[in-house]
């Protein structure tokens, strides 16, 4: 199974991570209904358990940032409104950005 981790900062756009989220929600479901196991497990991470989004609306249970990346993971850095970027200067665990 690959993990997506989906990386909640302040300010996140709401509507970058439900439609991916979404998409593979879809993809898992589809796998399932052809008698397949699912190939996708979501986890929301980032620096604090609850995140204010763009729009005020909060997300809570997000976990915390892993310190590594175990078995096969993407990563899906979501988008930040104009202004915003100053949340993305704090790095990524270290073994993240391993090539």
């Amino acid at each position: 199974m690959i993990d997506v981790l989906f990386v909640i900062l302040p300010e996140t756009l709401l509507l970058d991570l439900a439609g991916p989220a979404e998409a593979f929600r879809i993809a898992n479901q589809r796998l399932r209904q052809r008698g397949r196991a699912a190939a996708f497990r979501l986890r929301f991470v980032g620096p604090q358990a609850q995140c204010a989004t763009s729009i005020g609306a909060a997300l809570a249970a997000v976990e915390p940032l892993p310190a590594a990346l175990d078995g096969p993971s993407w990563v899906v850095l979501l988008g930040q409104p104009s202004g915003a970027e100053s949340a993305l200067v704090a790095p990524l665990p270290r073994p993240w950005t391993r090539t």
